[in-house]
């Protein structure tokens, strides 16, 4: 199999999306049958490359995307169709953000719409990752919902639950996501602010954003992955307030880490957390106060959170997203099989 994968996010995009995305293409790349091509801007920096997603793939510059018969699929991760190929091609569209939350300015909308409106008009296969997802993607482009294919995802491997010493030296929330709308940062704080006025507890955020409080606070601009699970593992709670989710993967990772996790009942957070996460309102601040309050100061209803997080991922395999994808690009460059599939 020669497959062909955009890579114009690869090195940018190392949370979230972005890590799934890396894990399956080093998973692919490490079959001894498939020859990966990553398509970049600039293939003399194909070392930077290797390092994330292993020194077997080759590293080429988008043009050879449009070479007739070079490849027997191409794989577009990243929400967008930024450039043109000659095979047939799989499209992975999380979520309708652009256009449910868009940007401000028009131009900036019509930048960042755009391909995905190409994305969807020219791929020759759609996935999504949650059944939210595919209904809400199927209801903006007008599409069919069986024209779209769900990729079953979970937590990286990495994220388990351990136990090891707290950074900090108070009980602490954990918010991880960035200060965009969907993200619902500022009503959770308001939320925070309202119980915890004793400062004798610390709300903790990774994310690049602007914060303060008149509460303990600290912010983490950047965390890797060991930061990151430590957090998980040490909270004594993962809020999750986002007024949508294409999935919901803090969600994920902080259970597969037996953390106990608060999250908005909206979007497909349902389906990442399962009956494992207390669900609250997005929009109403006297609620988040109220579970806030309960999972921090309550130790039973803590301990039953953290208890239902640990069983919630046990046996899910973590590699049906990999397995997945390399089945629809396989039924891709099979020419018979692809024309057996469209049929039924």
């Amino acid at each position: 199999m020669r497959v062909g994968i955009d890579a114009l996010n690869l090195l940018a995009d190392e949370r979230g999306m972005g890590r799934y995305v890396r894990r399956i293409i080093r998973d692919l790349a490490a079959r001894s049958d498939w020859q990966i091509s990553l398509f970049v801007r600039d293939p003399a920096n194909a070392a930077a490359y290797r390092a994330i997603v292993g020194e077997t793939v080759t590293v080429a510059a988008v043009s050879a995307a449009r070479e007739d018969g070079a490849f027997d699929a191409v794989w577009y991760p990243w929400n967008a169709w930024r450039f043109r190929c000659a095979a047939r091609s799989l499209l992975t569209v999380n979520d309708d953000f652009a256009f449910r939350f868009p940007a401000r300015g028009p131009v900036a909308r019509f930048r960042e719409q755009l391909p995905i409106r190409r994305g969807v008009r020219s791929a020759t296969r759609i996935a999504t990752i949650s059944r939210w997802s595919r209904r809400e993607i199927a209801n903006r482009f007008r599409l069919k919902k069986t024209e779209i294919a769900i990729l079953p995802l979970a937590p990286d491997p990495w994220f388990t639950p351990g136990d090891e010493p707290s950074p900090f030296a108070e009980p602490f929330v954990l918010f991880v996501g960035g200060a965009e709308r969907r993200k619902n940062l500022t009503r959770l704080m308001r939320a925070f602010a309202r119980p915890f006025t004793d400062g004798d507890v610390r709300l903790v955020i990774v994310g690049d954003v602007d914060a303060d409080g008149s509460f303990p606070l600290s912010v983490i601009p950047r965390a890797d992955d060991a930061q990151l699970r430590t957090l998980y593992r040490t909270a004594r709670a993962v809020a999750v307030p986002s007024l949508a989710e294409g999935f919901g993967l803090v969600v994920a990772e902080a259970q597969a880490c037996g953390a106990a996790v608060i999250a908005a009942d909206a979007g497909a957070v349902r389906e990442a957390g399962g009956d494992a996460a207390l669900l609250v309102d997005p929009l109403h601040v006297g609620a988040w106060s109220a579970a806030l309050t309960d999972v921090v100061y309550d130790d039973d209803c803590y301990a039953q959170l953290r208890t239902a997080a640990r069983k919630r991922w046990t046996h899910v395999d973590r590699d049906a997203a990999t397995a997945e994808i390399a089945t629809l690009l396989e039924q891709l460059a099979d020419t018979a099989g692809w024309a057996k599939q469209r049929a039924t």
